[in-house]
């Protein structure tokens, strides 16, 4: 499946037009920012009420914070809500920087997101990390260090490929 990344929208008119228009130009299914999703989280048939007819509008949803208990449990919301409106994916973005982290706290992050992955998986859906740059798993290193210590298949990966190079991310 072929998925649109979203841009932020400024209202429910341009969320509308995103909405109508991505399988004009070749998509399959969209990967919603946290605005375009978040107010419906409680809600998630009033999300199918206004987004429905537009099949694959919700395949994965971006979902950026900490892993902090909070955090947790509100990415376990977003799970549940992507159940409900048939996502595929929740892409999970660390809202943390990378400075002042160590391969322990890596590994950490993997055994969390693991969890987290493999409650997703028992519903349906996949979690994937994304790559950012200077978020903690932003290097080959640290993507080893994070995959090793991940249960095998609970979490993917998504690279955000626009800061690759600034990375020093090479031959994943």
């Amino acid at each position: 499946m072929k998925f649109a990344f979203s841009k932020p929208t400024e209202d429910k008119e341009e969320t509308r037009l995103l909405f109508a228009r991505f399988h004009d130009v070749g998509y399959d299914g969209l990967q919603l920012k946290g605005g375009q999703y978040i107010d419906y989280i409680d809600e998630p048939q009033r999300f199918l009420d206004e987004w429905g007819q537009y099949t694959g509008a919700a395949s994965a949803l971006i979902f950026g914070h900490g892993l902090s208990e909070e955090s947790i449990a509100l990415i376990n919301k977003v799970i549940d809500f992507g159940k409900v409106v048939g996502s595929e994916m929740v892409v999970f973005c660390h809202c943390i920087p990378r400075e002042g982290l160590n391969a322990r706290d890596i590994q950490r992050f993997a055994k969390v997101l693991s969890q987290i992955g493999k409650a997703a998986r028992d519903l349906g859906l996949k979690l994937s990390l994304h790559h950012h740059y200077q978020q903690p798993v932003m290097r080959r290193e640290d993507l080893d260090v994070f995959f090793n210590a991940a249960n095998d298949g609970a979490v993917g990966l998504t690279i955000d490929t626009a800061h690759l190079a600034m990375s020093g991310v090479q031959d994943i």
